[in-house]
């Protein structure tokens, strides 16, 4: 059964662009021509909406970054944990936390008892290629950190091996803690460590700069939608049609979909209302920027908002190039579900087509 907040979302995903959502009419002062735009959704979910928030968080995400070398770390989870999390959301918040202990514990031990403290913005993901459900952490993590000095200190390398065993034992004790006490739960804990004993998968996709090539790189492989609107190809009206990576063979897998069970499948990753996605951790937490502030000084650079920057979101008239200007905004109430319905064919037709 989906949740009110759940139903909410997909009822915003399928009514994005809608004129029954309301709209703006922009007026060029020049030739006089009209321009309306409908209102987007603005949810996560929706494929469309999803990847230009996504874009919007990439730019804030590298304003805040060190101006140093960081590597690209994704931190996993066995299956057996996955459908006890999605039914214990709670479950994966307590995962979570332990991120910035496991990396402070590793980097110690590769520089022999010096602990640093490292920046690490990490972003939960829940959702696999093929929308089933799959918890794990895309994280940005600093090549280095800061000692009890206050003094910077660099690592030219990751040592991954130790990251997936100290990242198995955080994770289970914590969740073992997390759990009701009882023969069950001890099992499941225990048969985790025999049955992966070499940790929990923990692999880097990429070492990365803070250039221009940045903010793409956030926007594709650290923070997206579930899906993107460019891989989904066909709907005929009962049946949605996907393409997932390429296989060994080269070829991409296509996936077919009644629409109601791809509608749930996008549905079981919506999290709870304030459900926390995204931790800003180490230096990169808020109460850390003060503490740390002459080491991250050392880093950042002054970023000038320009001109275009401020206007990007105000059309511009296709006849002459110039600003349009606002003179109408139609704001109308959420449709009943009964409208969901009736309209939702017309609208998946509209994206796959667009």
């Amino acid at each position: 059964m989906l949740s009110e907040h759940q139903f909410s979302e997909i009822q915003k995903m399928l009514l994005c662009h809608d004129p029954s959502q309301g709209y703006a009419t922009y007026e060029c002062k020049d030739c006089k021509t009209r321009q309306t735009v409908h209102f987007s959704c603005n949810s996560r979910l929706c494929p469309s909406c999803g990847r230009r928030l996504t874009e919007e968080w990439a730019n804030r995400i590298k304003s805040h970054l060190l101006g140093c070398t960081h590597r690209h770390c994704v931190f996993t989870l066995p299956n057996e944990l996955w459908s006890i999390m999605e039914k214990d959301r709670r479950l994966i918040q307590v995962a979570f936390k332990e991120i910035l202990t496991v990396v402070k514990n590793v980097f110690k031990e590769q520089l022999r008892g010096i602990a640093i403290t490292p920046g690490i913005t990490a972003v939960l993901h829940t959702f696999g290629e093929d929308l089933k459900f799959n918890v794990h952490f895309h994280c940005i993590v600093t090549s280095g950190g800061v000692n009890d000095c206050g003094d910077w200190v660099k690592l030219n390398f990751f040592f991954y091996e130790g990251l997936r065993k100290v990242w198995q034992y955080h994770v289970l004790t914590a969740i073992k803690k997390a759990l009701s006490k009882s023969w069950e739960n001890n099992r499941l804990i225990d048969k985790m460590f025999k049955d992966h004993s070499n940790g929990f998968y923990v692999y880097a996709k990429d070492e990365i700069n803070n250039d221009k090539g940045l903010l793409k790189y956030i926007a594709r492989y650290v923070r997206h939608p579930a899906i993107a609107q460019s891989r989904i190809t066909s709907f005929d009206g009962e049946t949605v049609t996907f393409l997932c990576k390429k296989d060994e063979e080269g070829k991409q897998r296509k996936i077919e979909m009644p629409v109601q069970q791809f509608l749930l499948a996008l549905a079981q990753h919506i999290p709870p209302k304030g459900f926390q996605m995204t931790k800003h951790l180490g230096l990169y937490a808020n109460r850390s920027r003060k503490r740390y502030a002459s080491v991250i000084s050392m880093f950042l650079k002054v970023v000038r908002i320009s001109q275009k920057k401020l206007l990007e979101h105000t059309p511009h008239c296709k006849k002459c190039l110039c600003a349009m200007e606002l003179i109408e905004i139609k704001q109308t109430s959420v449709p009943p579900p009964a409208l969901l319905l009736s309209n939702y064919y017309g609208q998946l037709k509209l994206r796959v087509n667009a």
